[in-house]
């Protein structure tokens, strides 16, 4: 969960650094909360990876007018409340990554 103070967008980056399993899928989305953090709703459809099954890094852009892409830039202003929320799939699927939040005036 973040607080997004008056930035107008974001980068998020998720590097996968190990997948372990059978078909082990993850998918990230942006969701955002309009009562501070109670109640949260997807973004958008399109603030949404494709699904990782491999290590790497995953980039979703946020900023207002860029060019959109699917799974990867989103042409949106960035939420004052919002999280990352993550589907894991797969037969004993296993994900090591972490998430790093880099905001742009």
């Amino acid at each position: 969960t973040g607080t997004n103070w008056n930035h107008t967008g974001m980068v998020v980056t998720l590097n996968v650094t190990a997948v372990s399993g059978t078909s082990p899928t993850l998918v990230a989305k942006l969701q955002f909360s309009p009562d501070g953090g109670t109640t949260w709703i997807d973004y958008d459809a399109k603030a949404t990876t494709a699904s990782i099954t491999a290590t790497g890094a995953y980039i979703l852009k946020f900023f207002p007018g860029c060019t959109e892409v699917a799974n990867s830039a989103i042409g949106l202003p960035v939420p004052r409340t919002f999280r990352l929320h993550y589907t894991i799939g797969g037969t004993t699927p296993s994900f090591t990554f972490s998430t790093m939040v880099a905001f742009v005036l």
